[in-house]
């Protein structure tokens, strides 16, 4: 009964019609799962399989190529990135041709590096910012894409059952993972569909063995209580001799009783003796291992303070050593501070003259600044006169084009009015034949 209730606690009965539902459901949860997991095989091999495709499903599947290719980085702009922070680092590294500025090499490079590293950093940053705003509207188009050939799908079975079905495809541990949960739950579901004519089969199987228990017991009862009524009429029948024959059996046996306890007694008796004996020989045994391992503890002591003696003697002298050593390392350690004392006051004044260079190093950063805007306005300018440039020449050009197909056509037609007027009858019966 505790099994039968531990059962229906771990899995509740559900009626057969919400548990079919339910499985249904985790079927086509299933089946969509796995045809949506093999869609990166698909549209990776997508000529192989184009056959085999409607033309609808066919170009989805495109369009979401297309649409998953612009998730990728672009390319163009981290070249053109690479260009222009080795054009800074060439200019940055330049030769230098003033004495003050030679003085000054070591700081610059220093800080060169160190403003690359910073717009490597930034650059790279803006590029992230850039590319994360514009995934936004991609992923939604790709899921969009993503629910469309689903719907295909499902209104095309086969094509579905075969992606499905297709062990070609691979799929990733999370999607295989997934459908093992949605297997599991399916399982539980059948158990639980399936319990309700179980419980049923399981209560009449017990009432029906409970019944064959029951008659069973009853005509056993029966048989006992004829035979014990028959046993009594035939005791209170016999004769006065067999009461005697049953009085000296029960004699002999309690006499077989008491002589059992007596054998029982002696054999104790017996092996106490023998115990006592085994005993006596063990503790005569321990009292010789106690005296030997006291000989052995008293050498031992003795060996021991000889050891000691020595010991102690080269203590005494590893301390004296050691009491050497520390004044020597006293010694050198001031030596080392006084050699540091005069390091640090060079590096003051090293960084002193440091401070003196940075402000030089900042003025000529400005100027340098200001030298590439007037270079970069500079060439913006000629890029837009070039661009002009470039519109005047193409609109002469099509002036030019226009001016002269003017000119033909106004030459055709003063050749034909002077065709009409010249008097050629020919020519007239030609243009209305035309």
């Amino acid at each position: 009964m505790l099994e039968a209730v531990d059962k229906k606690f771990i899995y509740p009965v559900l009626p057969n019609g919400d548990a079919q539902r339910i499985i249904n459901v985790l079927n086509g949860l299933i089946f969509k799962i796995e045809v949506i997991t093999s869609f990166p095989d698909l549209i990776a091999h997508i000529e192989e399989f184009k056959d085999s495709l409607d033309e609808n499903l066919y170009h989805l599947l495109k369009k979401h190529k297309v649409l998953i290719s612009y998730l990728e980085p672009n390319e163009l702009v981290k070249t053109m990135y690479l260009e222009s922070a080795k054009s800074l680092q060439k200019i940055c590294s330049g030769e230098i041709v003033n004495e003050k500025e030679k003085i000054s090499v070591h700081c610059k490079k220093q800080r060169t590096c160190q403003d690359d590293e910073n717009l490597t950093k930034i650059s790279r940053g803006n590029i992230t910012e850039a590319h994360e705003n514009e995934r936004g509207p991609i992923v939604k188009s790709i899921n969009e894409s993503v629910r469309s050939i689903t719907k295909t799908l499902m209104t095309n079975l086969q094509t579905a059952y075969f992606l499905s079905n297709n062990r070609s495809f691979k799929k990733s541990k999370e999607a295989i993972q997934l459908i093992t949960i949605l297997e599991k739950i399916k399982h539980l579901e059948m158990k639980r569909l399936n319990q309700i004519s179980e419980d049923n089969l399981n209560v009449e199987s017990l009432s029906n063995a409970k019944n064959v228990y029951n008659n069973e017991m009853i005509q056993n009862l029966n048989y006992h209580l004829m035979k014990e009524e028959k046993e009594y009429e035939q005791l209170l029948n016999c004769d006065d001799g067999k009461l005697i024959i049953l009085k000296e059996k029960l004699d002999r046996s309690k006499n077989q009783v008491q002589e059992k306890k007596l054998k029982m007694q002696n054999d104790g008796k017996i092996q106490e003796k023998l115990s006592e004996k085994n005993s006596s020989l063990e503790t005569n045994v321990l009292v010789e291992l106690i005296d030997k391992t006291k000989l052995q503890h008293d050498s031992l002591l003795k060996t021991n303070w000889e050891k000691e003696s020595v010991l102690r003697k080269k203590k005494f002298q590893i301390e004296s050593e050691i009491e050497n050593c520390i004044k020597t390392y006293d010694l050198e350690m001031r030596r080392l501070e006084i050699e540091t004392n005069e390091i640090h006051s060079k590096y003051h004044d090293e960084k002193k003259l440091l401070a003196v260079l940075e402000q030089k190093f900042s003025t000529l950063k400005i100027e340098y600044d200001a030298i590439m805007e007037e270079r970069r306005i500079a060439q913006e300018l000629r890029d837009a006169s070039e661009k002009e440039l470039l519109k005047t020449i193409r609109a002469a050009y099509i002036i030019q084009s226009l001016w002269r197909a003017y000119k033909v056509r106004k030459n055709v037609k003063s050749k034909k009015k002077k065709g009409v007027r010249g008097g050629y009858p020919n020519s007239r019966k030609v243009t209305k034949n035309k």
